[in-house]
Formats: C-alpha cells, structure tokens, sequence
C-alpha cells in the first residue's frame, strides 16, 4: 500500500492525507488559476480505512486522468496534487477547476456529515488560495466552460455547460447550502 507523505487531524473529523509527490495520482501538466471547485463521484465504493483513496488514485492513473484531491464517508480527504496544478476530471473545464471525487458508488447514497466537513475543509483552501467563494458558480454554456461568477458547481452542470450532457454527479442528495455553512465556520473557529 501507498503511504501518505503526511497526515493531519482536524478538530471534529476530519482528517488530511497528503500523496502529492507519491505517484499515486500525479497531475496531468502545470499550473492553473482555478476559478471553480468542481463535485464529482466516482462510482468508487467507500471503503473501511484509506483503501478507497488509494483505489481512486491508481483506477485515475491508470486511464491517464488526474483530480486534484478526494473525500470519504469517514472524513479523510486525500490531497493527490496541488489545488492549482492541471488534472484531467472534467472535459472542458480542466483548466479552470479544482476537483473533488467524494467517495460514493451511485448519486442516491447518503452523505455523512464527516464527509461534508472534508469537503468544507478543502472548500476552505480553495476560498482562501484561489478566491473561490463558499457559494454556487454560475457557467456559461460553451467549449470550453466559461465561468461567469466563481464558486461551487456539480459535474453534471459543468457537463451540461460544455454540451456534453453526460453526468449525473454529484447527485441531488449533495447539500451545497450545508457546505457553504462549513466553509464559513471552518474559517472561523479552525476546527469543526
């Protein structure tokens, strides 16, 4: 198994797992001035421990494709390249986002609040690094996406953007209000 380079606990569950610089997940090309945090999943079944992490990065690498960073039901948030390095998740809007796979094998499932904190965690640094807000991006349709205010958005509405048309993720049940809340008492206290 691949060892994290580094690991952090956050106050109230969550914890980082840093594999930049590993191989597990390298990133496609250089760097990029994110404008969006993109929500995916990757039909990759959460798993007891790290296992589904590490799972995701090599099924990425294997097709040649790259995030930059992905959530677990238990909190953990697995950190494969810098937020700001180009990755192949999202035809159209490469880049332009930042990505995150949160572990779940179908749209329907359930999110755990340990999850949505781990996705605030990283929300947190995408407000703070690259000026993304805690709140939804608004695309224009196009190839390639165009932004035309900064934020959150879905894979589905980036997909359907771009004219692609072919994604579902992260799915309905994804509480976009309850991030943003996160986000914003993440900033506050430090912890959650």
């Amino acid at each position: 198994m691949i060892a994290a380079k580094s690991v952090r606990k956050i106050k109230g569950g969550v914890t980082v797992r840093d594999y930049r610089g590993t191989g597990l997940c390298p990133a496609n090309g250089g760097r990029i001035r994110p404008l969006i945090g993109l929500h995916h999943i990757p039909v990759i079944q959460n798993r007891a421990g790290v296992q589904d992490g590490i799972i995701l990065g090599q099924v990425l690498k294997q097709q040649g494709l790259a995030v930059q960073c992905g959530t677990d039901a238990e909190g953990n948030v697995f950190r494969y390249t810098r937020f700001d390095e180009l990755c192949y998740h999202a035809r159209g809007a490469n880049s332009l986002s930042s990505g995150i796979e949160h572990m779940h094998y179908r749209t329907s499932e359930p999110w755990t609040e340990r999850q949505m904190r781990a996705a605030a965690w990283i929300g947190h640094h995408w407000l703070t690094s690259y000026g993304i807000p805690a709140s939804r991006a608004v695309l224009a349709d196009g190839r390639p996406t165009r932004v035309s205010r900064r934020g959150h958005t879905s894979h589905q509405r980036q997909s359907a953007a771009a004219g692609w048309n072919d994604r579902s993720d992260p799915g309905p049940l994804f509480d976009y209000p309850h991030l943003y809340e996160l986000i914003r008492f993440y900033g506050r206290h430090r912890r959650f």
